[in-house]
């Protein structure tokens, strides 16, 4: 299942990170508007959405770096193996995959709703992965997938309050939310 899980996510980000690209294209190529437009949105809100898979998938390959150190140096050395050196090259190249699709997001929308957006991305595909890999899915009860709904609601919805409370902020003000945060960020503590 997780070879599954693992590839379904693969395609899945090969057809994102290409309508990215291409959609990426298309925007640069028009005349520069004042104002944001939804192409600027959906732009941001697509590589953020990358960003965050990503993130989850890097995660999880960080646990498996882990094991193999630690199973190398208390037993067998795992680095005779090519899928060793496979692992540890894959969460180098994900960690720097990560850091240009979240920096595309940040260029074309709002810091302020991207980088929540992109948490919660990293929180549900992270969840899903841990599940997947550790083989969890049939310890859970209906109770049980309930709660985990719930609560993944709960943190996305949270997320959102805050991100659109500091937009909508800005926005009474005539500022962008990012010129909010950074000018609240620089005030002083009462």
């Amino acid at each position: 299942r997780f070879v599954l899980w693992i590839g379904i996510q693969f395609a899945g980000l090969f057809v994102l990170a290409s309508l990215a690209v291409y959609h990426r294209q298309v925007v640069l190529a028009a005349p520069a508007a004042q104002d944001e437009s939804p192409h600027d949105r959906r732009l941001g809100m697509l590589f953020g959405l990358i960003s965050g898979i990503l993130t989850a998938q890097s995660f999880l390959l960080g646990k498996c770096a882990v094991e193999l150190l630690k199973a190398s140096v208390s037993a067998e050395n795992q680095f005779r193996f090519l899928g060793s050196w496979l692992v540890y090259g894959l969460v180098g190249a994900y960690g720097v995959l990560t850091i240009v699709a979240q920096n595309e997001a940040m260029r074309f929308y709002d810091v302020t709703l991207v980088v929540p957006f992109s948490f919660s991305c990293f929180v549900v595909f992270s969840t899903i992965n841990s599940l997947t890999f550790l083989q969890q899915w049939s310890v859970f009860t209906a109770v049980r997938y309930f709660i985990l709904g719930v609560s993944l609601i709960a943190v996305i919805t949270g997320v959102a309050l805050v991100a659109m409370s500091a937009r909508l902020e800005a926005a009474k003000e005539g500022r962008t939310a990012t010129t909010q945060l950074l000018q609240s960020s620089r005030t002083p503590a009462v």
